[in-house]
């Protein structure tokens, strides 16, 4: 899939110098929460990820915007420059039932990609990495008092460390 999207839709100057990496950012302190990922590719000091979507949006969508910031917060945490993210919103083909609502905004328009791409707001990246830290501490709270499991957390997350 990755091929044939790199060779039919992207121009030959926009091809990524890695692709499908792994990354970890592993915590430092009580306030750091432990992260890991995989973006999808980078090129240069841009990361990206590839999404597929019944629609087409017109801006990236703000958990997949979340997530590339993250991905750029471990690899800046581990002393490489990223400066801008980047989606590529891969239109998928319809299967099964669709709705007449879907078939009028659609209509008989064919799988389409738009690659949409944005510099990194330091702003908004501090923004996550205090909501990261914010997540550490009350991990570590947690850990130390499960009472206030149900406090913070619909679901027991911690039995993921025992």
């Amino acid at each position: 899939t990755w091929k044939y999207l790199l060779n039919t839709w992207l121009p030959t100057t926009t091809r990524p110098t890695s692709q499908e990496q792994s990354i970890i950012f592993e915590p430092k302190s009580n306030q750091d929460v432990f992260v890991a990922g995989s973006y999808d590719y980078r090129r240069g000091n841009t990361i990206g990820d590839y999404k597929t979507c019944s629609l087409l949006p017109k801006k990236i969508k703000t958990h997949h915007k979340i997530q590339a910031y993250v991905y750029a917060f471990i690899l800046r945490a581990n002393n490489q420059h990223i400066d801008t993210i980047e989606i590529v919103y891969i239109q998928k083909y319809l299967k099964g039932k669709i709705s007449e609502k879907t078939k009028k905004i659609i209509g008989s328009k064919k799988p389409d990609v738009v690659v949409l791409s944005e510099p990194i707001d330091e702003e908004f990246m501090n923004h996550i990495i205090q909501d990261m830290k914010n997540l550490g501490v009350i991990i570590t709270m947690c850990k130390e008092n499960e009472d206030l499991v149900s406090l913070f957390f619909r679901t027991n997350l911690l039995s993921h460390f025992n």
